[in-house]
This record gives C-alpha cells, sequence and structure tokens, in this order.
C-alpha cells in the first residue's frame, strides 16, 4: 500500500477509536487539570492549556461530574491555587475513591533543600502560572507536592499524578517530520536551564520515585534525563496527545495492549499508561515517543486501579 493511502487509513481508524461512548466515572472521583501556556515571568508554552482542556473534555464525558473535574489555566494556576485545590482533597477522601491531578507546563530541578531527603543531591519542580525563574520557592517542589497529596491518601484514597513535563532542562527547539510534514516542538522547560545528564542524576530519585509511596501511582511525559516536547502538528504535548487516544476507550483493547488491555469494558491505570505507549508505536505507521527521543514513566505499577468505566 501506498504511503498516500496508509496516511489516510490511520486517521479513519483513530477517528472511529474517538468515538467510543462512555458512561458515569467509576474510580476517578475528583481532578484537578492543570495546564499553562503564558507565564507570568518565565518563558511561555504553546499547547499546555489545551493539554489541560483536552483531558478536562474526556474525564468529563466519563461521567466525573463539572464541579468534581476543576480547571486551573493560566494566571488561575498559581502555587497557592493549586495546593488550595490538592489540599481540599481531604474533605472527600476516603478508601474506594480515586483523585486526579494532571499538570502540564514547565518542569525543573534544583538543589536538594531541607529534608535533605535526595541520594542524588536534587530536588525537582514543576511549575506553576507565578514562577519566577531564579526563585524556586515560587515553585511546588517534589517535597511540597507530596505533603499537599499525603492527607488524601491517609484517609485511604488512591491519587493518580500524571505530569506532562520534563525535568532535565535547557531551552532548545526541535524540528520533527512526522507524515512528511515538518514543524518545531518546543521544550516544556525552563529557558536556560542546562539540560541534566545521566551521570548527574545517576542514584537520584526523580520526582516519580518522590511520589513511589503505597496509595500513588505517577506517570511522567519522559525520564528525569530527558527532554518532553510539545508539537504544533498535535496541538498538544507529546505524551497528552497519546493519552487521549488511550482515554478514548481503546486502552482497554487487549489486540491493541496485548497483555494488559483486558476487554473488561474499564479503564485501569496501566491500561491508560501502556496504551498510551501502544499509540504511539502500534497504530502509527512511525513510534512517534521515538521521533522525540522521549521516554514515559510509570511508578507504582503493581498495583493497578479502575479509572472509569466504558459503554
Amino acid at each position: 500500500m501506498s504511503r498516500k493511502f496508509v496516511y489516510p487509513l490511520v486517521f479513519a481508524v483513530i477517528l472511529a477509536f474517538g468515538t467510543a461512548t462512555h458512561c458515569n466515572a467509576a474510580g476517578v472521583y475528583k481532578a484537578v487539570i492543570v495546564g499553562i501556556n503564558n507565564y507570568k515571568t518565565v518563558n511561555d508554552l504553546k499547547y499546555s492549556k489545551q493539554d489541560a482542556l483536552d483531558i478536562q473534555k474526556l474525564v468529563l464525558e466519563y461521567g466525573v461530574p463539572t464541579g468534581n473535574a476543576r480547571l486551573l489555566t493560566e494566571t488561575y494556576a498559581t502555587k497557592s491555587a493549586i495546593k488550595s485545590a490538592l489540599s481540599s482533597w481531604k474533605s472527600y477522601a476516603g478508601p474506594g475513591k480515586v483523585f486526579l491531578f494532571f499538570f502540564s507546563g514547565h518542569g525543573t530541578y534544583g538543589t536538594d533543600l531541607d529534608p535533605v531527603d535526595e541520594t542524588g543531591g536534587t530536588d525537582e519542580y514543576i511549575c506553576p502560572y507565578d514562577s519566577v525563574g531564579s526563585n524556586l520557592s515560587t515553585m511546588i517542589r517534589d517535597d511540597e507536592l507530596r505533603s499537599w497529596l499525603q492527607p488524601t491518601v491517609d484517609k485511604g484514597a488512591q491519587v493518580l499524578v500524571i505530569l506532562d513535563t520534563c525535568f532535565s532542562g535547557g531551552f532548545v527547539k526541535k524540528t520533527v517530520t512526522i507524515g512528511g510534514v515538518e514543524k518545531e516542538a518546543g521544550v516544556k522547560t525552563l529557558e536556560g536551564k542546562a539540560v541534566r545528564s545521566k551521570a548527574s542524576k545517576a542514584g537520584g530519585t526523580s520526582f516519580a520515585k518522590d511520589l513511589n509511596l503505597p496509595g500513588y501511582i505517577v506517570m511522567t511525559a519522559s525520564d528525569d534525563d530527558e527532554y518532553s516536547y510539545e508539537y504544533g502538528w498535535f496541538q498538544n504535548g507529546v505524551f497528552t496527545y497519546l493519552l487521549k487516544f488511550a482515554l478514548s476507550g481503546q486502552a482497554d483493547d487487549s489486540w491493541l495492549v496485548g497483555g494488559v488491555g483486558d476487554d473488561s469494558g474499564d479503564i485501569s491505570t496501566n491500561e491508560l499508561y501502556y496504551g498510551a505507549l501502544a499509540f504511539s508505536n502500534k497504530i502509527w505507521p512511525w513510534d512517534i515517543l521515538a521521533k522525540f527521543n522521549q521516554t514515559p514513566q510509570q511508578y507504582g505499577v503493581g498495583d493497578s486501579w479502575t479509572l472509569f468505566k466504558l459503554k
């Protein structure tokens, strides 16, 4: 089959996947969904807000009430607003309830602060709207995020954290050609921060590993010595783009996600993660993640939870 016929066929298949119908939520009880394009002082991004809008739309389609899927974008996504939203979960937490925190935006790292608990000597950060590039206290440190979430877990709930950002550094552009279309991709990290080498983080703990505790599952867009990209052809961050297809319902498919998808009629955390990876290399005529040298990570793999049920 010639290439000019392959691509329309691929998109037709994906369009069909997108028509999956959803019913009321099973698992996810509340969500805080954050996406920031236009930062107050640091360099801007292009598609993080769209990431958040797309994830919220899918969560609502699964039946999570509008009031339970809180969206924070741009000027509303300050550090204090994110803290307030996540800290409020403890009032609703209990056994069997699943809470989702999705963040798309900048990420960075800095010297480990008190409590000094990082064997690699650095703390990781995600960057709210009001981040100041030279002032790490304006950002959300891994230890802080854990302190905001832990009261919810202590009451028996489960927390899924999805981070479409990178914890390496540098402000670079990369040109990627997919399907014959060449577009510029941007890195989702702070300008001027040197990329983190494998040697520098050897033996250390990433943001995800700091939350690799009972009650949590954490998914990140890349490893902590890699860039995470957003791409104009997708109008999304690369990882979010793949998550969207997995959330369309196909992540439960045993053919697509062999060994994980079980045709049970629901989407679990493992099915979501491995479904995203499968869309990268099984449905497309090119491996999307390989194009970007981006390796998503998941921690808490041994304890998969139900997120949503399908009709």
